[in-house]
C-alpha cells in the first residue's frame, strides 16, 4: 500500500542525494564516469607508494604530519609546520583518504583511472585490478618520471613484500 510507497520513494530520494553528493565529492558529470573515480587501489601498490613516499614511515613530515604520500598541501592552514607545501592530516586515515581521492579525481591521473577502468573490465565486477598495469598510471605523481613509476614495480614484485608491509604497518601505527 501506501506506506510501502512512501518507503520506497525516502529510500529513492536518500539514494539520489548520496549519489549527487558522490557526483560532486568525486568530480565527475555522471554515473559512469563516477564509477571508473570510485573503485579500489591495489593494496600492493599503496602500500609500496607509501613506503617510498614516507621513507618507510620515518620520514618527519609522516610521523609528526601522518602524511604517507607526500601529498600537497590545498591550503595554507592545511600545511605541514616546517614543510611549506606538503599536507598534515589528524591522523593516517586521513592521508589515505587523501591520496585516494587524489587518484580518483586529480586531473593528471585521468590515465590512471583509464588503466584502472580498462584492468576492471577484463578482471570483472568483483576481480582484483593487476597492479604492475596500473602502476604506470602513477607517472605524473613524482618528478622522478619513470624511475619513479619504476621503484614503485620493484617493491612490489619484491619477495619480502608481506615482511615489507608488517614492518611498514608496526612503524606508522
Amino acid at each position: 500500500g501506501r506506506r510501502g510507497r512512501r518507503s520506497e520513494d525516502g529510500r529513492s530520494a536518500e539514494l539520489s542525494s548520496e549519489i549527487a553528493e558522490m557526483l560532486k565529492r568525486y568530480k565527475s558529470k555522471d554515473v559512469g564516469d563516477l564509477l571508473l573515480r570510485v573503485d579500489v587501489e591495489p593494496l600492493d601498490m599503496l602500500f609500496t607508494q607509501a613506503s617510498i613516499e614516507s621513507q618507510w614511515g620515518q620520514s618527519a613530515v609522516a610521523r609528526y604530519c601522518h602524511n604517507i604520500f607526500g601529498v600537497h598541501a590545498a591550503t595554507a592552514a592545511q600545511k605541514c609546520s616546517g614543510h611549506p607545501i606538503l599536507a598534515a592530516y589528524p591522523d593516517f586515515t586521513g592521508s589515505i583518504e587523501r591520496y585516494m581521492l587524489l587518484l580518483n579525481t586529480g586531473s593528471a591521473f585521468k590515465k590512471f583511472r583509464q588503466i584502472r577502468g580498462d584492468l576492471r573490465v577484463q578482471s570483472g565486477e568483483f576481480g582484483a585490478i593487476e597492479s604492475m598495469s596500473l602502476v604506470q598510471g602513477l607517472l605524473p605523481y613524482s618528478e622522478r618520471g619513470q624511475a619513479y613509476v619504476d621503484s614503485i614495480k620493484s617493491g612490489i614484485q619484491s619477495a619480502h613484500l608481506g615482511e615489507v608491509y608488517r614492518e611498514f604497518i608496526q612503524k606508522i601505527f
